[in-house]
C-alpha cells in the first residue's frame, strides 16, 4: 500500500513539474510510457492477487472499443487524444474476476469531456445493454453503469465507471461475483 501511494505521489509530482520551466512552456514532457504528462494508476490491494498486464493505448487501440471504430477514431482525433495506458487484471478472487483500468490523456479538458460524452452515448459498445446508470461521486462528469447481463447462473455483475480529472479520463471496467456499485465506486477511488 505504501508503494502504491509513493508511486501515485511521484506521478503527480512529475505531472506538476512537467509544466514548469521557461523553455518547456507549451511543450509536452516526454515520458517512458509513450505519451506525455502521464499520471500512473494506483495499485489497489483488492487486485493484488490477480494477474496483471499493461498496454499503451493510441487512437487505433482505443477505437477497437467501438462497434464503429472509425467514428470513435474521429471523436478521439477531434478531442486531441494524446495517449493512454491500460492495466488489465485477470484471475479469480471473492470480489473480482476481471478488471480493466485506463488512464487517457487529452490536450484539454474539453477533449476529455467529449470522449466521456461518446462513452456515455455508446456504453453498449463496451458493456452490451446497460441495465442502470447513476452518477459517480468522483472527479468531474463521473458515471457508473451496470451491464444488463444475461440473468443466467454464470452471469457476473459487470460495471463501467468513468470520470474526468481535468484533461485526464479514468475508466474502470470490473466484473466478479462480489462486484456491486459500492465496491466498484470504492475501487474507482483507489485507482483514481
Amino acid at each position: 500500500m505504501a508503494r502504491s501511494r509513493f508511486t501515485l505521489t511521484l506521478g503527480i509530482l512529475l505531472l506538476l513539474l512537467s509544466g514548469c520551466g521557461d523553455k518547456s512552456e507549451g511543450v509536452p514532457a516526454a515520458s517512458d510510457t509513450g505519451f506525455t504528462n502521464y499520471v500512473p494508476l494506483a495499485e489497489p490491494d483488492s487486485l493484488s492477487s490477480l494477474s496483471r498486464s499493461n498496454r499503451e493505448l493510441d487512437v487505433d487501440a482505443l477505437s477497437e472499443d467501438a462497434l464503429e471504430p472509425a467514428a470513435l477514431a474521429g471523436v478521439l482525433e477531434t478531442a486531441d487524444f494524446e495517449g493512454g495506458e491500460e492495466i488489465e487484471y485477470t484471475g479469480h478472487t471473492k470480489l473480482y474476476s476481471h478488471v480493466v483500468t485506463r488512464t487517457l490523456l487529452f490536450a484539454k479538458p474539453d477533449g476529455a469531456s467529449a470522449y466521456l460524452e461518446w462513452l456515455d452515448e455508446n456504453a453498449a459498445d463496451i458493456l452490451g445493454p446497460v441495465k442502470s446508470k447513476q452518477p459517480l461521486p468522483l472527479g468531474s462528469d463521473g458515471v457508473l453503469l451496470l451491464e444488463q447481463g444475461c440473468n443466467c447462473h454464470s452471469d457476473l455483475p459487470t460495471y463501467l465507471a468513468a470520470w474526468r480529472d481535468g484533461a485526464v479520463v479514468r475508466t474502470l471496467l470490473a466484473d466478479g461475483a462480489g462486484a456491486n456499485a459500492r465496491r466498484v465506486t470504492a475501487l474507482a477511488r483507489e485507482v483514481g
